[in-house]
């Protein structure tokens, strides 16, 4: 299974670690478009369809079958409490659409809203 990370999970970041024995894939970008939030120590992505939606920058990571792994990133992003849900979708990764999971929320959040990037893409730069 393929996992797209665009905050706090990437490499280098501070929940890294709950990706540690997965393989990197490289970067990637969404299909689809999505509006994203700073919420101070993380990003969160939501649908929408207004003008400040964008693609979305993050890292593609293959979890094989570790359903483990999988339960543990659950928990953390709080999908059984309903803060976000795992989706599947698709990414261009490496010049190859790829499906897979990544994290949403549908929620109604009062944080800054992320610009896009000099690409025009939405990507989640944590705070000094």
């Amino acid at each position: 299974m393929k996992v797209f990370v665009y905050g706090t999970l990437q490499r280098n970041r501070s929940n890294h670690a709950f990706l540690a024995k997965a393989t990197y894939l490289g970067e990637a970008v969404t299909d689809s478009t999505f509006e994203m939030v700073d919420a101070g120590g993380y990003p969160i992505m939501r649908p929408s369809d207004t003008r400040k939606a964008r693609q979305v920058k993050g890292e593609l990571f293959d979890i094989g079958n570790d359903t483990k792994m999988l339960a543990a990133l659950d928990r953390l992003e709080g999908v059984d409490r309903g803060f976000y849900e795992r989706v599947n979708g698709f990414v261009m990764c490496d010049g190859r659409r790829r499906r897979a999971a990544y994290y949403i929320s549908r929620g109604e959040y009062h944080a800054p809203v992320v610009s896009p990037n000099k690409d025009g893409l939405l990507e989640w730069r944590a705070r000094a």
